[in-house]
């Protein structure tokens, strides 16, 4: 036999050897894809680090030459969203029921009325659209998570108001809510 003839042998049992013993295991194989998903829903909060506080500044009431026709002042909501999410904020009409004239009270029977706006030009009442049309959100597009927004909300109490009401301490809860 010739050297090549007896390599070709050598080699053909070698293979029908490997064939044989995989057989012989059983081993076989067989593949499928693994699709890995997460859905990653819209996530927002309200800042309650600290309390929403909006409080007025009466200087000047002593003067009523001096004095200005408006006390005006303004907070901010800290909130945070997931990024991209858009946001509504509303308010609800605080112990008054009525958005077109909001009143704090003096835990007796004193009232101060005053109003909550969207807006530093105070054109557009704060509050739900979809309880009193003439009232609109406060709109926002979350950042991210790890990201504060800051939206202002407007206070107002006319001079006329302040002028005739008993001392004391005034006050009203508005709830606050997002919707996303």
């Amino acid at each position: 036999m010739s050297k090549m003839h007896l390599k070709q042998k050598l080699l053909g049992a070698l293979a029908l050897a490997a064939l044989v013993s995989a057989t012989e295991s059983g081993a076989q194989q067989t593949q499928q894809n693994l699709n890995v998903t997460v859905t990653v829903p819209p996530i927002c909060t309200i800042d309650q680090s600290t309390d929403l506080v909006l409080t007025f500044d009466l200087t000047g009431l002593d003067d009523p030459v001096a004095a200005p026709a408006t006390f005006d002042n303004q907070a901010d909501i800290v909130w945070r969203c997931s990024t991209g999410t858009a946001i509504d904020i509303s308010a609800t009409p605080g112990g008054s029921g009525d958005y077109a004239q909001r009143l704090m009270d003096d835990g007796g029977t004193g009232t101060l009325p005053y109003n909550l706006w969207t807006d530093g030009s105070y054109s557009v009442v704060w509050g739900d659209p979809l309880v009193d049309v003439a009232t609109d959100y406060i709109s926002g597009v979350g950042a991210g998570m790890g990201t504060t927004v800051n939206s202002p909300v407007f206070g107002r109490i006319d001079l006329a108001d302040v002028e005739n009401v008993a001392p004391g301490v005034y006050s009203d809860d508005v709830t606050v809510d997002i919707t996303f």
